[in-house]
């Protein structure tokens, strides 16, 4: 069946299944490189929601700059590897998003 008749079989909007459809082919392997998996997105959630952004900000600058990357906040109950996993995360995922941005005009 074409996404579009499964949309209207289940009174979905069409994009809604066709996005379900992608992460079912990213979390199979076969999708668009670089794009997070369901558990890579719930891993960046989980991260995002237990550090502060201002923390994460200053560990991308302290990486880029090759100082101290021990965020002001690290003893708030996540690793300086927490930090860095959730940079790397959203570094993907913003990555991906302007590259298909910029290819469709």
């Amino acid at each position: 069946k074409s996404i579009g008749a499964v949309a209207r079989e289940l009174d979905l909007a069409e994009t809604a299944v066709r996005r379900w459809v992608q992460q079912a082919e990213v979390d199979a392997g076969r999708g668009t490189p670089g794009a997070l998996t369901t558990e890579e997105r719930e891993e960046l959630a989980e991260l995002t929601g237990r550090i502060p952004a201002t923390d994460l900000l200053w560990a991308a600058v302290a990486l880029r700059d090759g100082t101290d990357i021990t965020p002001p906040g690290a003893d708030a109950g996540y690793t300086v590897a927490d930090a860095v996993r959730a940079i790397a995360l959203r570094a993907r995922a913003v990555h991906l998003a302007v590259g298909v941005r910029g290819t469709d005009g």
